[in-house]
């Protein structure tokens, strides 16, 4: 595997890559941000960050099933993270889904007793 990703005109390590897509996500640039995760995520599909930010850009566009899915394969590479089950959960409660987003905010607390935000939507939802 070559040490490059080539996007446009320009080539970056994967952690340069992923850096530039989180700088246009959180800049409000969507698509730009998008572009870039496909890229990383064809240099390397075993990236769970790169899914999980991909499917925050699909629920952006309002895709909410393909954030599901994009999000559960974050979860089968990763499944220490707890905002993936956090933003899952959070996924789920769009869809109306209390149960299931209900389970995820209890993962996400399994794998960090602290985390406060699942807390909240736990107490949220009793």
């Amino acid at each position: 595997m070559d040490d490059t990703i080539k996007i446009g005109q320009n080539s970056y390590t994967e952690k340069e890559a992923l850096n530039q897509a989180i700088k246009y996500h959180k800049a409000g640039e969507h698509q730009k941000a998008e572009y870039f995760y496909h890229f990383i995520n064809k240099y390397n599909p075993r990236n769970a960050d790169v899914l999980h930010l991909s499917s925050l850009v699909l629920y952006h566009y309002g895709w909410v099933d393909s954030a599901i899915y994009w999000l559960k394969r974050a979860i089968v590479l990763n499944n220490k993270r707890p905002q993936y089950y956090y933003n899952l959960g959070l996924l789920y409660l769009d869809k109306g889904d209390h149960g299931e987003a209900k389970k995820c905010f209890t993962l996400a607390l399994e794998c960090n007793a602290d985390y406060q935000l699942a807390k909240n939507e736990l107490m949220r939802l009793n």
